[in-house]
Order: C-alpha cells, then sequence, then structure tokens
C-alpha cells in the first residue's frame, strides 16, 4: 500500500536493507583510483523545492535518479534534487566464506567534496555502487582511505552541489 501525503511518498511494507558488498580497488587505469561502496536500498530525495519523497532508489544516472514504494515509482531530474539521506539502518554483506552478515552503520561520516556526477553510479542489483576519485584525491588520499580491508565505506549521504558535482558522505563499517 502506497501513502502519499502532499510531500511524501512512503511504503507502508517493511523493506529489508539488503546489502552484499565486495569492496574493491581498481588502480589498473591511469587516472582512476575507483572505490566500491555499499548504497542502502531505502533513501529519502529532498528537492531544492522543500518536497522529500522516500523509496528505494532503483535507478541513478547523471541526468535523472527513480524511487519505487511497492507498485509505485517516480522519476526526478538531478538538477530539481538537493540531497539523498540513504536508510541508517543495518546492512548485510556476504562474507569470504559465502554467508550473509549483518553489520551496524555506526561511525563518523567521512565527506568527499567535488566528486563528477558521472563519477558515481550503481550497480549489482542497485546495492552497491562505485565512484571513481581519481579526479578529487591525490593517490596518498585515495590510500589513506581504502588502507584498512576490515572496512566497507556505506553511503549516507549525497549532496548536489550543482547538476554536475556532488559531494558524497561515506561511513567507513568494520566487517
Amino acid at each position: 500500500m502506497l501513502m502519499v501525503t502532499s510531500t511524501t511518498v512512503t511504503s507502508q511494507k517493511t523493506f529489508i536493507n539488503s546489502i552484499i558488498l565486495a569492496q574493491s580497488i581498481d588502480n589498473n587505469k591511469q587516472n582512476q583510483q575507483i572505490l566500491t561502496v555499499a548504497v542502502p536500498k531505502s533513501a529519502t530525495i529532498f528537492l531544492k523545492k522543500g518536497e522529500s519523497y522516500t523509496g528505494h532508489l532503483t535507478a541513478f544516472d547523471a541526468k535523472n535518479l527513480a524511487l519505487t514504494a511497492e507498485d509505485y515509482s517516480q522519476s526526478f531530474p538531478i538538477k530539481d534534487i538537493k540531497q539523498i539521506d540513504f536508510s541508517k539502518d543495518d546492512v548485510w554483506i556476504m562474507t569470504p566464506e559465502g554467508t550473509s552478515r549483518r553489520l551496524p552503520i555506526r561511525g563518523i561520516p567521512i565527506p568527499i567534496e567535488n566528486i563528477p556526477i558521472t563519477s558515481f553510479s550503481l550497480k549489482d542489483e542497485l546495492i552497491e555502487g562505485t565512484i571513481n576519485l581519481g579526479q578529487v584525491l591525490t593517490p596518498e588520499e585515495f590510500e589513506k582511505l581504502t588502507k584498512d580491508p576490515k572496512k566497507i565505506r556505506v553511503v549516507q549521504t549525497i549532496i548536489f552541489q550543482d547538476s554536475d558535482t556532488l559531494t558524497i558522505k561515506l561511513i567507513a563499517v568494520k566487517r
């Protein structure tokens, strides 16, 4: 059942955030520093006009994103979006042994600014994403961000600085 109020679309159905994460770093390509991140399914988008919508992020590209709540889906132009806040519920990851495990999302957000919108992409059923930080961080900064392989980076917030640039806040969660 979908409930629509004047400014919010939410789902009455309880969704479980299932995140299977394979965190990887690909430094093989010149000027690319690829960070794989967990992206919680449940999100609230805030429009520049003040409206907010809650549901599952089902599509994201440089021009639009889509949110779905039960059987209702709506697309939003990136130019109209101020911010996306993702669920702070626990996340599920796949362990190296092939079992799933729940992890609490706790920690201090790490903001990464001035990310070109085309450097962020969703993949793997939209619960995982990649960020190319080659244009944003020095190799030393990237190494510092990714030095602990026992931590998974989870997207907490995406702030649209303009229609071409993002700030992404990540939380490093211990496996």
